[in-house]
């Protein structure tokens, strides 16, 4: 009776500090924190095809079968894409459609050229929210064209050949807490009848690439400046000083196998490994070109959180188990 008493107890203990584990790490597993100045990028790992949708009808179509309906309560969603259009079109082309969609979690580049061509494309579209994507080095980042009441937050647009965004004839869309930097034209742009949109949610903006170079007497309070960010006749009332996005450093394949090896990974950084100092792996890009795993670990039980990090292109042998994230005889991890 004692013995068993005594591993209730255990099981009950072992539990109760898992909970207090994610209670210690929620600001870790949400995707939600989106005023954190240093939050999550994207974590894609999917690679897929461009994608091309042209009404309602298509729209039901792509998601058939998957349990959602493109209601406000129960949206398509579109997430954890890499997409890569080849220098062939927009990466993302939603035309025609006013059900609730969600594009989030992609990572969106190599668009083609022309007039419209972006990484991600609204054509006459209503209702669609895009989020925690990365959005670089298509012609124009994202392009709406006739496209009103939308929703653009968290995302990096960078580096893209034209604009970052240009709204053209699209009004009542909200932007902010977006990274808008280093695009060659122009960082943000409007055309046509383009008006009511806002870029900042009454407290937070946007981060410009060029605001320091547009407004050199600006001040700030570490947060926002003082001095809105004029975007032709629109204006984003609160810029950020920061981005809101850190870009993922490029990493090698990690294989780590046993606590020794772990603490020694992380050897000097002050994390430990515990329940309350947890060893954290982050902002990696890890491009594994077809070999073998892109993180690996083994035989390890020492707290461990794998986060905000891109895992590209593993290897595809079964026999030894490639993935993007591979664990064996693992606990304690979080992912």
């Amino acid at each position: 009776m004692r013995k068993n008493r005594k591993i209730v107890l255990s099981l009950f203990l072992l539990f109760f500090s898992f909970l207090i584990f994610l209670g210690f790490n929620n600001d870790f597993l949400s995707n939600d924190q989106v005023t954190d100045i240093n939050s999550s990028i994207p974590q894609s790992s999917a690679v897929h095809s461009p994608i091309y949708i042209d009404g309602n009808a298509a729209l039901d179509s792509f998601f058939s079968g998957n349990g959602t309906d493109g209601t406000y309560l129960n949206p398509y969603i579109i997430e954890n894409y890499i997409i890569d259009a080849n220098g062939a079109g927009s990466a993302i082309e939603i035309r025609n459609t006013n059900k609730y969609i969600i594009i989030r979690n992609c990572y969106i580049n190599e668009s083609g050229t022309g007039s419209n061509i972006a990484g991600i494309n609204l054509y006459s579209s209503a209702n669609v929210t895009i989020t925690d994507c990365e959005i670089n080095n298509n012609y124009y980042g994202l392009y709406l064209y006739y496209s009103d009441n939308n929703i653009i937050y968290h995302n990096n647009v960078s580096n893209n050949g034209r604009d970052g965004i240009r709204l053209r004839d699209s009004s009542n869309n909200s932007l902010y807490l977006n990274t808008f930097s280093d695009n060659s034209f122009a960082e943000a742009s409007l055309q046509g009848a383009s008006s009511f949109n806002t870029w900042d949610n009454g407290g937070m903006g946007n981060y410009w690439g060029d605001y320091v170079s547009s407004y050199p007497s600006a001040q700030n309070d570490g947060v926002v400046w003082d001095t809105p960010y004029q975007i032709d006749t629109e204006q984003d009332n609160y810029p950020l000083v920061n981005s809101p996005h850190r870009n993922a450093q490029p990493h090698s394949p990690i294989l780590i196998d046993g606590n020794s090896e772990l603490d020694a990974f992380f050897s000097g950084n002050s994390s430990d490994g515990t329940i309350s100092n947890p060893y954290i792996v982050e902002y990696f890009d890890i491009n594994v070109s077809d070999l073998g795993s892109g993180i690996e670990i083994r035989n390890v039980n020492k707290y461990l959180i794998i986060r905000n990090s891109k895992i590209r292109f593993s290897g595809n042998n079964w026999v030894t188990d490639d993935s993007g994230i591979e664990l064996f005889n693992c606990s304690n991890i979080v992912f």
